[in-house]
């Protein structure tokens, strides 16, 4: 839970009425947290190297949404969809956590459903899915906005195989509808920052500027800004030092200098 003074803070930065989130809401904050929060990995590789144990690593709800305000950090699916869950249910929504798969990767991906009417909803800026989108009892759902087209796909058993349109991509994961408990998604946050966690040997950085996605990943040499225009990716080279470089992809992104630097410096470390 967050407290109602942080609650008051975040609708204001994302623009969002103080209202209980109906389908419309959702969308709405979809919509603001993709274009002012970005998916990032930097906080928590800064994070990883500072703590001594794992379990000190997650920034749970409260210091997650203190540090989007204060620095325009973002984060990996566990700390996202855990704190917009916090955002939801201080709002009065019913929201479901949700821990999924990616291929033969059992557990690595995290997704919210939202109730609604008596409808199931796919809420999730931890990937992030850029629609709230339907989930029908046996059948398969589309949405899409100005961004992206989304579909679910269901395969039985609570499970939905959720893809996008991307022709050479489209598969993103595959969605176990049925919850888990808070204790047990917070162990599973908490093994997100043991060696084997996702994301915490390279910088990643993703968010929505206007109608086009902007990526940036430190995987990738040399260094570019990434675009994705009508579903094409187009690179924008990083040609200056390295204090250039990181002024750049943190004026692109919003973010802290100090996050990417200090993150880029300890990946280049290893």
């Amino acid at each position: 839970m967050i407290s109602q003074s942080l609650l008051d803070r975040v609708l204001e930065f994302l623009k969002l009425p103080h209202a209980a989130p109906d389908a419309a809401w959702l969308a709405r904050m979809l919509d603001a947290y993709t274009q002012r929060v970005p998916w990032e990995s930097a906080s928590r590789i800064v994070r990883r190297a500072a703590k001594e144990h794992e379990e000190e690593c997650p920034r749970w709800p409260e210091e997650f949404w203190e540090t989007v305000l204060r620095e325009g950090s973002g984060g990996t699916c566990f700390e996202t969809n855990y704190a917009v869950h916090a955002l939801l249910v201080r709002l009065g929504t019913t929201a479901d956590l949700t821990i999924n798969n990616m291929g033969n990767t059992v557990g690595c991906h995290t997704a919210l459903i939202v109730y609604h009417e008596g409808m199931r909803l796919l809420v999730d800026p931890g990937f992030p899915v850029h629609v709230v989108l339907p989930l029908e009892p046996a059948r398969d759902s589309v949405a899409a906005n100005r961004v992206m087209e989304y579909s679910a796909h269901f395969e039985g058993d609570e499970r939905y195989r959720i893809e996008r349109d991307i022709p050479l991509n489209r598969y993103c994961y595959t969605l176990h509808a049925a919850p888990v408990s808070e204790a047990d998604y917070r162990r599973a946050t908490i093994a997100d920052y043991r060696p084997d966690g996702l994301f915490l040997d390279r910088v990643v950085i993703n968010t929505v500027i206007g109608d086009c996605v902007w990526r940036f990943t430190s995987a990738e040499r040399p260094w570019h800004l990434q675009t994705f225009v009508e579903r094409m990716r187009v690179d924008h080279m990083l040609e200056g030092s390295f204090d250039e470089n990181v002024e750049r992809i943190t004026r692109t992104f919003g973010m802290s200098p100090d996050t990417v630097r200090a993150a880029l410096k300890l990946i280049d470390a290893r």
